[in-house]
């Protein structure tokens, strides 16, 4: 019987080899907890930014969209606060089902640290989307993407209803898609640990 016989590296080669993986190691966990923005020092903690995952790359402070009554808001002034962007449309039947539970979150929400939005996708918002808003009751802002401009082609939403937390520095904490029970203890929770003192 033939032993074949291994070459295994001398203690001092283990020894640089576990010292190099060591220094590597270190380096990449010092970088990655930087996330400082040399191009934006008033941003000191940017949105870890990385192009495999795209939702990395989803922002809200700078796109500007129209309120339901038609003016166009820049969505910069909800800066410093936590945001629920709630993505839904009057025809969508689980999304008329969670409207409720978002008017309660919002209700207890701070509104000095935390807000909810809409953004209706309805093709004819006029003659939907306001009268299902006095309906329901629900009276957290409001926006139209009928074209789904930023929904569809900058956030890639594919499904409602679909929900995207934002942390007060701008970036995206969370996707949620589908319903949640938003006026559950666990929910405001979750938010308010997010919110800035």
């Amino acid at each position: 019987m033939n032993k074949q016989h291994l070459n295994y590296p001398s203690l001092h080669n283990r020894r640089r080899f576990l010292a190099l993986g060591l220094g590597l190691g270190l380096g990449l966990l010092v970088a990655a907890c930087d996330q400082s923005d040399p191009e934006n020092p008033a941003n000191p903690q940017a949105c870890n930014d990385n192009a495999d995952n795209p939702n990395t790359q989803i922002r809200l402070s700078p796109h500007t969209l129209e309120r339901l009554d038609g003016e166009m808001i820049p969505m910069s002034i909800y800066d410093g606060k936590v945001v629920v962007v709630n993505i839904w449309a009057t025809w969508c039947a689980p999304c008329r089902r969670e409207m409720p539970a978002l008017q309660i979150l919002s209700d207890r929400l701070d509104p000095d640290k935390a807000v909810v939005l809409g953004i209706s996708i309805d093709r004819a918002p006029e003659k939907n989307v306001q009268a299902f808003l006095e309906e329901t009751g629900v009276t957290f802002p409001t926006f139209l993407d009928p074209k789904k401009a930023l929904i569809g082609r900058k956030w890639k939403v594919s499904s409602l209803p679909e929900t995207f937390i934002f942390a007060p520095d701008g970036c995206l904490m969370e996707r949620i898609v589908g319903v949640r029970d938003w006026d559950s203890d666990q929910a405001y929770n979750s938010l308010r640990e997010l919110m800035v003192e």
